[in-house]
């Protein structure tokens, strides 16, 4: 995996364990500890939280609900005859749309974020020729993979996760 992405995982607090030639297990190698603030959550607090934040400084940040980002692995097969997705979502989502957007050989993907607010889903492609840093694509749950957009490169979606030294700095911005 690229330097970045560890360096990345780490400041988050997080592990991984980079064994190879294998997306998906490299992908699933990862441990990342909790549900993170999004860097944009000071866009979206409401007055009694900020209220707070001036009179008290720091909270945890546990208390502030949203947006929230959670990484995960969850293998997505909606094209792949005989998985459970295919049996679900195969006169749902269609496969000429899905291909002229992602351009991969293979149509099978892994889910690896799910946020409480837009977009709730981030998924790479399994078959991305670049495993050191993969293409992320984006889905919301009423248009579930009926609209796809691309985010960047995986790098780009750790960077949507606020370290807590990020955290801090930004507290201490709203405090101001």
């Amino acid at each position: 995996m690229d330097k970045r992405i560890i360096d990345r995982i780490t400041k988050l607090g997080g592990k991984s364990a980079f064994e190879g030639e294998n997306l998906l297990h490299n992908m699933e190698s990862i441990s990342l500890p909790k549900s993170y603030l999004m860097q944009d959550f000071s866009d979206y607090l409401e007055d009694d939280l900020l209220d707070r934040i001036k009179a008290e400084g720091i909270l945890p940040e546990l208390e502030i609900p949203y947006p929230r980002i959670q990484y995960q692995t969850e293998k997505f097969t909606p094209f792949t005859k005989g998985t459970a997705d295919y049996d679900e979502y195969s006169g749902f989502i269609h496969k000429e749309y899905v291909s002229s957007v992602i351009p991969c050989n293979d149509l099978e993907f892994l889910i690896i974020g799910e946020s409480n607010s837009y977009p709730n889903y981030y998924f790479i492609c399994l078959s991305d020729k670049d495993i050191s840093n993969p293409k992320v694509y984006t889905t919301d749950h009423e248009v579930f993979f009926r609209e796809i957009e691309e985010l960047g490169r995986f790098s780009d979606f750790l960077d949507l996760f606020i370290s807590e030294d990020e955290y801090k700095v930004e507290i201490n911005k709203l405090r101001e």
